[in-house]
């Protein structure tokens, strides 16, 4: 109301009586931009005065707010969670039928373990853990697509896990020698009071991979189409294969 009688913004001059109803939606408009505010208004001059609030975005009608970049990337990531679970049967499905997500797992898992650690009470190192610094190729890789997840942006996690043979290291202090009896374990002087072990172990990971997909082309007929990228995304604690 006092912007209508000193004709202040959005008005262009004091006491004109139709301006009353845009003086109150402009103050209500910059009163709720405390946080980001879209803003759907026909009319110029209340949309061009709001547009100068900081944090207000405007659009001249409802066809346009639709339209928009933000609202289309919206209704495109409802489309997706509309179909999460057949997409999800699709991938299933596709990787019966080519093997693509073990080709993964297989290819970069073991560079995803390097410099990890086993830990297990039957390591003879003092913190009972050995760092990964060498691995075999994955005997055997199983997935849980019933625990697949869909964590937005067209990103999807499917957990692995993944049974294979690395090479670890830990350090045996020298008076503890006895207990890498029995072990296939080579010896090498750390210092005075330690031995480098170095030591092959079977070990059980488990982990996610990640399937990046097109929004914009997933067809549950032709998955792969939508598939841009798979990568593991993530590895849990590496267990001695006999105690997993």
């Amino acid at each position: 109301m006092e912007a209508y009688f000193v004709g202040d913004t959005p008005l262009k001059e004091p006491k004109v009586r139709s301006d009353i109803p845009d003086a109150l939606i402009f103050q209500a408009v910059r009163e709720l931009a405390t946080s980001p505010l879209t803003f759907v208004c026909e009319d110029e001059k209340l949309r061009s005065a709001c547009a100068a609030i900081a944090g207000v975005t405007v659009f001249s009608s409802l066809p346009a707010f639709i339209e928009s970049a933000g609202v289309q990337d919206e209704i495109k990531e409802l489309d997706v969670i509309q179909k999460i679970g057949p997409i999800i049967a699709a991938m299933e499905k596709f990787e019966e039928e080519t093997s693509e997500f073990t080709s993964t797992v297989r290819n970069k898992v073991g560079e995803a373990l390097m410099w990890k650690k086993i830990e297990s009470r039957s390591i003879p190192d003092d913190n009972h853990e050995a760092t990964i610094s060498s691995y075999s190729e994955p005997e055997d890789i199983d997935f849980d697509f019933d625990e697949a997840a869909y964590f937005g942006d067209g990103e999807f996690g499917i957990p692995f896990s993944a049974t294979l043979y690395v090479t670890g290291f830990y350090y045996l202090f020298k008076g503890d020698v006895y207990r890498s009896e029995g072990r296939s374990v080579r010896l090498s002087d750390h210092n005075d009071h330690y031995y480098e072990a170095e030591e092959q172990f079977e070990v059980v990971v488990q982990g996610l991979v990640k399937v990046s997909c097109s929004r914009d082309s997933i067809d549950l007929d032709e998955i792969d189409a939508a598939i841009i990228d798979m990568a593991i995304d993530s590895l849990g604690p590496v267990e001695l294969a006999d105690e997993s």
